[in-house]
């Protein structure tokens, strides 16, 4: 009888502890359906600053493709070899590959907030001078404005890249991975169709107009983030 009772005594708590289990994880499942990414329940706040950064991102992205359907052929116009275009092309990932450590070591010193909007008042400025580069005289100056501006541009992209991921932690704490994915594949979407935006700009305004158009979105996202996200102390 005693070891009845022990045997019994066992299934019930083993079943207890079972059902114990099965209400847990029924109520995680629950809290993660609650902490779906919800367009329409943010904050106005976080609406303004969620489509802020996807601009951003999608506006740095085309940025580093958009010259790719004219850009050699102005550059031609001035007596650069395709070596060397290939070699403008090529500096921005070659920037952004080095200078990756160190820009995210300056998140801790500066903050993701001070980051992101210098990267974009970089890239931004670094674009609109693009659009003037046709204006250079041929041979030299015109390679090494090129590359001077494509490595700044560079420097801004990555600033801002990198600081969303951290803003994005900060502001949408129950989203993060959600957030951090939507923002890299507006990059990406940016990066695909940035030369159909080049070619289309260019073919209606010449070369300066797919520049101008890009770094005036890029500066309008910067100003728009300053204003809208709110400084925190400890995160920004």
């Amino acid at each position: 009888m005693s070891v009845s009772t022990c045997d019994n005594d066992k299934q019930l708590e083993q079943t207890t502890q079972l059902t114990n289990g099965q209400t847990i994880l029924g109520g995680n499942e629950e809290e993660k359906e609650e902490k779906k990414l919800n367009f329409l329940k943010m904050s106005g706040n976080n609406k303004r600053l969620f489509i802020m950064l996807a601009l951003s991102v999608f506006s740095c992205g085309s940025g580093y493709s958009l010259l790719a359907p004219f850009y050699p052929l102005e550059a031609e116009k001035k007596g650069v070899s395709q070596t060397i275009i290939g070699l403008v092309f090529s500096v921005f990932s070659i920037v952004s590959f080095c200078a990756s450590p160190i820009i995210g070591g300056m998140l801790t010193i500066l903050g993701a907030k001070f980051v992101c909007v210098a990267g974009l008042g970089l890239a931004g400025c670094s674009s609109l001078l693009f659009g003037v580069l046709d204006k250079c005289p041929s041979g030299t100056p015109f390679i090494v404005l090129s590359f001077i501006v494509r490595v700044v541009e560079a420097l801004g992209a990555l600033g801002v890249v990198i600081s969303s991921s951290s803003i994005a932690s900060c502001q949408f704490p129950d989203n993060v991975s959600t957030v951090v994915a939507i923002l890299a594949a507006f990059y990406c979407i940016g990066l695909m169709i940035g030369p159909t935006i080049g070619g289309l700009l260019y073919e209606l305004g010449g070369f300066g107009l797919p520049f101008w158009a890009v770094g005036a979105a890029i500066l309008l996202a910067g100003v728009i983030i300053f204003i809208t996200l709110p400084p925190q102390h400890g995160k920004y």
